[in-house]
């Protein structure tokens, strides 16, 4: 056989390359109607979209009415995607595994149903912001999330979002947290209607409530990280907040000077709302009235504020202080 030119065959092996079909879709739907795996490319009406490694896959899942039954999807370990959407008439359920969602990654439930995810879910990307939106608009239609919600290894945000104005579209019962990896996880509320947190949340990063109502559940806690006076993470914004549930206060960094304060709900420049149920609690405190106090800090619901208790030596400076103030006021008025 006579010897061809190595320009040829490397011209050749890259039109191959370019005619050989792709291992992994681009964006794809869910196409039959049943329940599956999510890495059987039978199951797509383009490849299975996303990847099993990496953190900036590009594809959009989109679960749509091609079912008439509730199904589950069972997920693989570390599922790179870079949006899922549903679209459906019936219930989808996601579980098992483990979903990565790309740099500005959205979960879009603007279907029918409720649906529910079991799979952990990891936020990606550095400073982007990965919106979850549940459509509501029935009573119990929402997007129901009972993983766990993580940031990677970069800092970024949880927004939750809701296309009704009449119920809690968005409900996260699993824990939110910041990432193994060190990038701290921040949570807002966008839109009007409510969500609700509902798991065990250490985020260290604030949370802001910009429109709509934001309901800690009775099962939930908010983790609040105190520093030197007025460093810490907070809860604001200009809409609604509902305490049912249980804050936890890391006070291991705490200064403890008498003065030394931190809002950890903000009251009063940004005006957001609030309402401290008949269940809210803070661990290791107990109230009397609206204050909450372990001996050496003290909360007050009607500020927002918690603050040091001053020492019983520092007490009695200030009664001195007043005493004597007072007999000279006696003397001056005499």
């Amino acid at each position: 056989m006579k010897n061809i030119p190595r320009s040829i065959l490397s011209s050749s092996a890259f039109v191959a390359l370019l005619m050989a079909p792709s291992l992994h879709a681009a964006d794809s739907s869910w196409n039959v109607n049943a329940a599956g795996n999510w890495a059987d490319a039978g199951n797509w009406s383009a490849g299975v979209p996303g990847a099993t490694s990496g953190t900036t896959n590009a594809d959009i899942a989109t679960f749509g009415s091609v079912i008439n039954a509730n199904r589950t999807i069972t997920v693989d370990s570390n599922r790179n995607i870079g949006g899922i959407t549903f679209v459906e008439t019936e219930q989808y359920t996601l579980d098992g595994g483990s979903l990565i969602l790309s740099q500005d990654g959205n979960i879009n439930a603007g279907g029918a149903r409720s649906i529910r995810i079991f799979s952990d879910i990891t936020l990606a990307g550095n400073g982007g912001i990965h919106t979850f939106t549940g459509n509501g608009g029935a009573s119990g239609r929402r997007l129901l999330v009972t993983g766990s919600v993580t940031a990677g290894a970069f800092d970024t945000t949880l927004n939750l979002a809701t296309a009704s104005t009449s119920v809690a579209a968005v409900e996260v019962t699993g824990s939110i947290s910041d990432g193994a990896q060190g990038g701290s996880l921040s949570v807002t509320k966008g839109s009007n209607g409510s969500a609700i947190l509902a798991g065990a949340n250490t985020y260290s990063g604030n949370t802001v409530v910009n429109a709509g109502t934001l309901i800690l559940a009775e099962t939930g806690s908010l983790t609040f990280n105190i520093g030197a006076s007025g460093v810490n993470n907070s809860v604001s914004g200009v809409g609604t907040a509902t305490f049912d549930g249980s804050f936890v206060l890391d006070l291991t960094n705490a200064d403890t000077a008498g003065g030394s304060s931190w809002t950890l709900v903000d009251l009063g420049s940004l005006s957001i709302a609030t309402s401290f149920s008949d269940t809210f609690d803070i661990v290791g405190f107990s109230a009397t009235g609206n204050v909450w106090s372990n001996g050496l800090y003290s909360f007050d619901e009607s500020t927002g504020i918690l603050s040091t208790i001053p020492e019983p030596s520092t007490y009695a400076s200030i009664l001195g202080g007043l005493a004597l103030a007072g007999v000279t006021v006696r003397r001056r008025r005499a």
